[in-house]
């Protein structure tokens, strides 16, 4: 029954991939507890897909989280949106901005557009995202490189000073809301 409960696990997993979300080991734990007729608890299932993530299946991916473990596919997830997914889960969405602000600025490079995070998969509300807003730029200890920025229409970006200065911030947030839409 082992490998039975491995393959419906991952194929529970792979799934709720494809539809767009993480699925949770206590999510798994009562899914196998009804369709095998047994208990199965959390860890119990965190310890076999673990087991199958190594082996069997290493498309799935395991995030730890306050209180459970969360999994998804790489075939029909990516890293970067599954982490999005996860930090929503943890309702850190401080955290989640700053890490979003970092990742753009380090890998596009380009300062982040803040309607982008009232819309899914972000989707925090107005309010919430002027707070954290104030947060970041407080120049806290952790979050002393996310700088605020804004184009001549008003748009505000995010960026972070690590990996862009200034003046390149303001530049690319002008030609993202500006300039760019009038050679169009």
């Amino acid at each position: 029954m082992t490998d039975d409960v491995k393959v419906f696990l991952t194929g529970q997993i792979r799934k709720a991939s494809k539809e767009g979300r993480l699925t949770d080991n206590r999510e798994l734990a009562a899914a196998g507890s009804r369709f095998f007729e047994t208990e199965f608890t959390p860890d119990m299932i965190a310890a076999r897909v673990e087991s199958a993530a190594c082996v069997e299946s290493p498309d799935i991916r395991i995030f730890q989280g306050k209180g459970c473990h969360r999994y998804y596919s790489s075939v029909s997830m990516t890293d970067s949106y599954a982490e999005i997914l996860n930090f929503s889960a943890e309702g850190d969405d401080i955290l989640l901005i700053a890490s979003t602000v970092r990742k753009d600025s380090r890998t596009y490079p380009r300062p982040t557009i803040l309607k982008q995070f009232l819309e899914a998969p972000f989707s925090v509300e107005t309010e919430r995202l002027n707070q954290i807003v104030e947060i970041l730029a407080a120049d806290t200890e952790d979050y002393k490189d996310i700088q605020l920025t804004h184009a001549s229409n008003g748009d505000r970006y995010l960026f972070s000073a690590a990996f862009l200065d200034k003046s390149q911030a303001d530049y690319m947030a002008e030609w993202a809301s500006v300039d760019s839409l009038e050679i169009q």
